[in-house]
């Protein structure tokens, strides 16, 4: 029974194979430690006559691979780029010495005679204490402006004309380069010449004059043609803080008169307030007193009367009786 495949099976596979694959040797692979070590020497001699012929003699000394100057430039630059590694870790040495070639040609300075960095045939030789540090990020910036790949080639124009050398035709014969050795303490040496030398500023004196400024100028002082300039910084420093003291004074003494004020508003209220609850108690006191004293006149009215009525009644019944009697 034929298999079959669903049409995820035949994208994925493509994939599969891409990453399960053999290795397929793609742009920048394939150079060794001795062969990065051997373009660095030869970019570090004859980068100033173009990438042409640093692949040339390249091409001569590593006669196994036919590198392009393309590929060499972006190796290198790939290189100068890296951030430096442990020591003993891989391309220690190659990306430390990038460091330093790629410092000497953005600073124009030729290499020192018999300091050169000799190839290593796929051993490790250690560049000495003093390496350079190079900047952790990626990106270098120089003069505000962000280098770019192949920004340093430019420096090859502030080279006196007598210095520069022109790259040999195609029909010429080849340029023979010798191979240059030195020891270990040579490597160092060039590594430490390299290496940046931290800048030393100068002890800034401190100035004493703005502590008996206040008592050098008098408050109304005001610039004059003929001052320098720290003494007009002063004098005009000296007038807007004691016209801010002012201000702020001024300022104090206005919220002080604001709060007496309401302070005095608000006791007024106070005895206003006061004043005529005590007018309306004295006006219920006063009403109250009145209405008793209308009540006790009613009362003593009511019983003169009723006296009146008892007497002329009782005065009646004895009239009645004597007619009677009679």
């Amino acid at each position: 029974m034929a298999a079959r495949f669903s049409p995820q099976d035949v994208v994925m596979e493509p994939e599969a194979k891409r990453r399960l694959g053999p290795h397929v040797q793609r742009r920048g692979d394939g150079f060794t430690e001795a062969e990065s070590m051997g373009l660095l020497q030869l970019v570090r001699s004859h980068w100033r006559e173009g990438w042409d012929v640093v692949a040339q003699l390249h091409n001569q000394q590593f006669a196994k691979h036919n590198r392009s100057a393309d590929s060499l430039k972006k190796k290198f630059s790939r290189l100068y780029r890296s951030s430096v590694p442990p020591r003993g870790a891989k391309n220690h040495q190659a990306i430390t010495f990038a460091h330093v070639v790629h410092k000497e040609m953005v600073e124009g300075v030729p290499p020192a005679p018999g300091m050169a960095v000799p190839s290593v045939d796929g051993e490790s030789v250690e560049a000495g204490d003093a390496a350079f540090q190079p900047p952790q990020s990626d990106e270098r910036v120089q003069d505000g402006a962000t280098e770019s790949e192949h920004s340093w080639v430019d420096t090859a124009s502030e080279v006196p004309a007598g210095d520069t050398m022109t790259a040999p035709s195609p029909g010429s014969a080849p340029i023979a380069t010798p191979a240059v050795t030195a020891s270990p303490a040579a490597i160092a040496a060039a590594v430490a010449a390299a290496a940046p030398r931290p800048r030393v500023r100068a002890p800034r004196t401190q100035s004493v004059e703005w502590q008996s400024a206040a008592n050098a100028f008098p408050l109304d002082a005001s610039p004059l043609p003929t001052d320098d300039l720290l003494t007009s910084v002063l004098k005009v420093t000296l007038r807007s803080q004691y016209q801010r003291d002012l201000d702020r004074e001024e300022e104090r003494t206005r919220r002080d008169e604001e709060r007496q004020r309401r302070r005095e508003e608000a006791e007024q209220r106070r005895q206003e307030e006061e004043r005529r609850r005590d007018e309306e108690r004295e006006e219920r006191r006063r009403r109250s007193e009145e209405r008793t004293e209308e009540r006790a006149e009613n009362r003593r009215r009511h019983e003169q009367f009723m006296q009146m009525m008892m007497m002329l009644v009782g005065k009646n019944g004895a009239n009645e009786q004597r007619d009677t009697e009679c």
